[in-house]
């Protein structure tokens, strides 16, 4: 069993668990990504380490930041996202870039210029519900989507990529432990299928 030595005058490291929403890639879109990534990297000289696969994703809501996320808070959202009903989507990216930041490590992600308004709907009939059960006043929606693929300090201006697509089915909860690349996936609710034509 681990156990912390504790050094007088010296704190320990604070831990911090994020909670939040997201869509994750089913595996094989994921597996495309995680190529791409590869890719971008050696093009656009990044030297940032990519992602593992499992922990792509688009984020919808973060719900807040805690030593350790509370099991009350854990229970409420997932009863938030019991009641979202959507249909299903297709979500596609065809653009990388660095998003501006004032930290040295620049998210370099994937973005759209497609119009992305069942993402758009989806995300504000969930925040309407987190709103609604009064959640918590930290959550705060992701209003571009965005995929992460890596952090570096470089910033890389926009440019087109190979179209990645995929048909979002269901959307995710998520505890993060920060510093430790580590997700644990808290639930899963699926979307409609959509009808077919």
């Amino acid at each position: 069993m681990y156990t912390q030595i504790l050094i007088p005058g010296i704190e320990p490291p604070l831990q911090i668990e994020s909670l939040f929403f997201a869509f994750s890639p089913d595996e094989k879109t994921a597996a495309r990504i995680a190529e791409l990534a590869l890719q971008l990297r050696e093009k656009c000289k990044l030297k940032g380490r990519p992602l593992r696969a499992e922990r792509f994703h688009v984020s919808l809501y973060h719900v807040g930041d805690y030593s350790v996320v509370p099991q009350n808070v854990i229970d409420q959202a997932q009863q938030v996202a019991k009641t979202v009903t959507a249909p299903s989507f297709e979500l596609a990216f065809d653009l990388a870039a660095s998003l501006p930041n004032s930290r040295d490590n620049k998210p370099f992600v994937l973005l759209t210029d497609e119009n992305n308004t069942a993402f758009a709907t989806f995300q504000r009939t969930l925040g309407l519900r987190l709103r609604m059960s009064r959640l918590g006043r930290s959550i705060t929606a992701t209003s571009t989507p965005h995929l992460t693929l890596l952090y570096d300090n470089r910033t890389v201006l926009e440019e087109p990529v190979a179209t990645v697509r995929w048909n979002v089915q269901e959307f995710v909860l998520v505890r993060s432990f920060q510093g430790q690349t580590r997700y644990e996936q808290l639930g899963s609710w699926p979307l409609q299928a959509s009808p077919l034509a």
